[in-house]
């Protein structure tokens, strides 16, 4: 293979490249992304052919999901509201699936690994530099929420990966990057990408063979315990945390993270009595005022720009048909995992939509574009046809 081939292979791999790396480094990444997107349409322009254009949108259903959510984001944001890096997002995502031909498709599946330790060595600088060498706390520039949903997805992947590889070397570095990529989600302190990763860690752990069952506990009983000395402090005074929160709660004081949640939830099951088929957008806030106006809910529910909760968020503010978008994003992976059982990227597929569904309990992945970008990358390179890699 030239030079010629390779930076050719190289242009049409970049975006893919960009939302396992790059993508993470900077909240302005959603604009960069377009910028690079552009870029990708000029090439393609001069090296794609139309017709197979056509043919592969019309073979990749991922595609079809993709185009459906852009209109519907951008019907949304005429009507009232809707944001903007999570428009950039799709939009991109969509162009960029369209038109990526199944050559590229293969080798990204080939690299995948690769992309995946970069992803996890990313998650940790980022963690580590914002909080330690910055001392910013969780003030992170990028929610620490959504961004460890990502550390969480790329976490469980390296785990998956350092079970499955048999010589030392890779071994190594799938071990170094699981623990880089749990050492962030401890960092930020995110109970809710714990958890999703925990549960991700038990769906993996039924779904692999008995006689690697041991492995995954002892490789991920040594990283825990690693990394929990380390970060003890930042252990204990979250556990604490989340006791004192407790107890606040049954004593009837709901003025805490847990606390706080429960009220916005109360908020979204009060208007999700009344559905809408495209959702009330940038109106919620209005409808949540009404409810403190009526004494339904208190005041600290009213004014919150989302409802730390997916399911509930996508019903308020998209409607029907928003929740059914995102419900069809999470499920591809795992309908397209019963059909491929064998594959192994299918089975990470369900592992990564594992991951959001629970993150989505407590927060909305689908509507952070940091979170999304991944999701929707990840989730379309494992449920494209060729799956030998």
């Amino acid at each position: 293979m030239n030079r010629q081939q390779i930076l050719k292979q190289f242009i049409f791999a970049l975006p893919a490249i960009f939302l396992f790396t790059g993508f993470y480094l900077t909240k302005s990444s959603p604009k960069i992304l377009v910028g690079i997107t552009i870029s990708f349409i000029l090439f393609s322009i001069f090296t794609l052919n139309f017709k197979e254009i056509i043919t592969q949108i019309k073979e990749r259903k991922f595609v079809w999901l993709l185009w459906i959510a852009s209109l519907f984001a951008i019907i949304s944001k005429e009507i009232h509201g809707y944001g903007n890096g999570e428009i950039r997002v799709l939009i991109c995502l969509a162009i960029y699936a369209s038109c990526i031909p199944n050559s590229i498709i293969s080798l990204l599946k080939k690299h995948l690994n690769l992309l995946i330790v970069f992803s996890c060595i990313v998650s940790f600088i980022y963690s580590f530099s914002y909080t330690y060498i910055l001392d910013l706390k969780r003030e992170w520039p990028i929610n620490p929420i959504p961004y460890t949903t990502f550390s969480a997805s790329v976490t469980i992947i390296a785990l998956y990966y350092l079970i499955k590889c048999n010589t030392m070397k890779y071994r190594l570095v799938n071990f170094i990057s699981f623990s880089l990529g749990f050492s962030s989600i401890i960092i930020s302190q995110t109970r809710g990408s714990l958890l999703s990763l925990f549960i991700a860690l038990i769906i993996l752990f039924l779904l692999t063979p008995i006689k690697r069952k041991l492995l995954i506990i002892s490789l991920v009983l040594s990283a825990t315990f690693t990394i929990g000395v380390l970060n003890s402090e930042k252990f204990e005074s979250r556990l604490e945390q989340t006791k004192n929160e407790i107890i606040s709660i049954k004593s009837g004081k709901f003025d805490t993270s847990i606390g706080q949640r429960l009220q916005i939830w109360q908020a979204g099951y009060e208007l999700a009595k009344s559905p809408t088929l495209i959702g009330l957008g940038d109106n919620y806030l209005k409808a949540n005022e009404k409810l403190f106006a009526d004494g339904i809910i208190p005041k600290e529910a009213v004014y919150w720009d989302h409802y730390h909760n997916q399911y509930i968020n996508s019903f308020i503010k998209h409607g029907i048909t928003g929740l059914i978008i995102v419900i069809l994003f999470m499920i591809i992976p795992i309908l397209h995992y019963n059909k491929s059982r064998n594959s192994e990227l299918s089975l990470l597929g369900i592992l990564v939509s594992i991951v959001y569904m629970v993150s989505s309990l407590t927060d909305i992945p689908f509507n952070q574009a940091i979170s999304l970008g991944f999701y929707l990358i990840f989730s379309f390179i494992v449920t494209s046809k060729n799956e030998k890699i």
